[in-house]
């Protein structure tokens, strides 16, 4: 099998990227014999990873689909991107995100081969026509009740796959002294919170800062809050004014983007999780994979990470009240908490192994 993958942006971070990254290396590791090529718009720590691990990496331009007045430069790159992947002799072309899935199947379409999607947000249930999804060959959804919402609105059931991430326990090393100082600095917190994700509108910290604020008044207890992960200028702006006017800036913590966070779980009771919308959210599986319970304010796709006990850790409502109010409940009752955690961390193990993942990846991208 010989694979083309698109990821236009290459930079630390980010769901998608620590997905493929685990995928690669499952392949790597299950079918060495498989030719693995990458193609990002840049040169960064993604794809320096990934050709260390044997991956082919290229740098090519991807510039945006959408609009009229950009189809002339996509076309171009598509047409360079077709050069170039001649030589390389795929058998298919995969996009990692869906913005890159107009890519995939221009350049695919020039060398006649089939064109595939990863489709890892709900958001495209709406909106993947526009960067036609439902003319792929096949679409790759990371989990069954986004396949069941594609299928709702009329996509073919017999080219949308589930085929889950593979996710791994983060690695556990010695903590980062500095940022560890920092923590045990913060001399009016007994119990940390975890939140693991770019500071963003779409993650929306804001809402977990509140939750924090409500928990606070819910237990009388000394809770803290740490929120690592990169930031978007202007929404670090807001919530650090959010922050400020609460009052809440001694019990919150702002790390930065943290590489090799496994350490960050050990420290934190829990985990929790705010956002706006998510595919399956990667943090969530993580976290219940290092034994810490994960809460988080309601949204689709969650019931493939919970179950049929999503309500013990999931609110009915997206109030960071009721989600304050679901932590503290579930805290105070230690051994069913650790029962639900340890249940839900069994069936995880199972399906994100990467034996499982490379199983489904395989049985996905074969079109015979």
């Amino acid at each position: 099998m010989n694979l083309l993958i698109f990821q236009r942006i290459d930079r630390a971070g980010g769901g998608s990227r620590a997905s493929l990254a685990t995928t690669l290396g499952a392949l790597r590791e299950s079918r060495p014999e498989w030719k693995l090529n990458l193609v990002t718009c840049n040169a960064g720590p993604f794809g320096k990873k990934a050709a260390e691990s044997g991956v082919g990496h290229f740098t090519m331009a991807m510039p945006p689909f959408r609009k009229l007045w950009q189809r002339p430069a996509f076309g171009l790159a598509c047409r360079r991107i077709a050069a170039l992947a001649v030589d390389l002799k795929p058998d298919v072309i995969l996009s990692n995100e869906w913005v890159t899935a107009p890519h995939a199947l221009e350049v695919a379409r020039r060398l006649e081969i089939p064109s595939m999607s990863y489709v890892r947000d709900f958001a495209a249930v709406v909106r993947g026509r526009k960067y036609q999804l439902h003319r792929m060959e096949r679409l790759l959804c990371v989990c069954e009740s986004m396949r069941q919402a594609l299928i709702g609105v009329g996509y073919d059931p017999e080219k949308v796959r589930t085929v889950y991430n593979p996710v791994l326990r983060p690695v556990s090393q010695a903590p980062d002294e500095e940022i560890l100082a920092n923590i045990r600095a913060k001399a009016g917190v007994d119990r940390w919170l975890l939140y693991l994700g770019r500071i963003s509108q779409r993650k929306n910290q804001i809402e977990a800062v509140e939750t924090l604020r409500h928990l606070r008044l819910i237990t009388g207890e000394r809770w803290g809050l740490l929120l690592a992960g990169d930031a978007e200028e202007d929404y670090e702006t807001e919530l650090d004014q959010m922050i400020a006017a609460s009052g809440m800036d001694s019990v919150v913590l702002k790390l930065g983007l943290v590489e090799m966070a496994g350490w960050l779980f050990d420290l934190a009771e829990a985990f929790v999780m705010t956002s706006k919308s998510e595919g399956l959210a990667r943090v969530l599986i993580e976290s219940f994979l290092c034994g810490k319970p994960a809460f988080a304010l309601p949204q689709a796709g969650l019931v493939d990470i919970y179950g049929n006990i999503m309500s013990s850790f999931v609110p009915t409502s997206r109030d960071p009240t009721a989600l304050a109010a679901k932590i503290a409940s579930n805290l105070s009752d230690g051994d069913l908490l650790r029962r639900h955690t340890c249940e839900i961390k069994e069936a995880l193990q199972i399906r994100h192994a990467p034996a499982s993942h490379v199983a489904s990846f395989e049985a996905a991208v074969r079109m015979d």
